[in-house]
């Protein structure tokens, strides 16, 4: 997989998101995105994927043009998605407990996960923001593996309040679409 601790991860998770809303039928703007999308749906299911997953992850990569600001980010998923497709509004409540009110009902309404940019430790020992796909906040937070086509499982589950302070120190930051 290819992981950019720079960039927090942004461009696999994004991948994955994007393939996501391609499979339920939401085909990006961005053509070599859906070209990308394309070229997976395309591959036999006993072929290895990884490649053609790197060809999406770079294709991603490409049409973000560089932005790793929340604010370049989100404009960038504007642009494939609509503006009416994308919210960023599951961190405005200032309240914690209104925030996880918020995230579960909001997950009745959709059935894509969403995306927050949390605090985390990456494995050479340095701290920064990580981008990542909630897919349930229940009694834990379940964290989807950012890239699903190698053969490494990389789910997370993290108590919610771990999960929450991590995204507070992170600036809230969410991405979320919205059939």
């Amino acid at each position: 997989m290819t992981n950019s601790v720079s960039d927090g991860h942004l461009s696999t998770v994004l991948a994955t998101w994007t393939y996501l809303l391609h499979s339920g039928g939401y085909d990006p703007r961005e053509p070599s995105i859906l070209e990308a999308c394309k070229a997976i749906d395309d591959l036999p299911a006993d072929e290895d994927h990884d490649a053609v997953g790197q060809g999406l992850v770079a294709a991603v990569r490409e049409a973000l043009e560089g932005a790793t600001a929340f604010a370049d980010v989100v404009e960038a998923v504007r642009r494939w998605y609509g503006d009416l497709k994308v919210a960023t509004d599951l961190g405005d409540e200032e309240e914690r407990e209104d925030r996880q009110r918020v995230i579960r009902r909001t997950r009745f309404a959709g059935r894509f996960p969403w995306i927050a940019r949390i605090i985390d430790r990456f494995p050479d020992g340095s701290v920064g923001s990580h981008w990542v796909l909630v897919e349930d906040v229940g009694e834990a937070v379940h964290i989807m593996d950012p890239y699903p086509w190698d053969r490494v499982d990389d789910e997370l589950h993290l108590p919610v309040l771990d999960f929450m302070v991590r995204w507070e120190l992170a600036g809230l930051d969410s991405i979320r679409f919205v059939a």
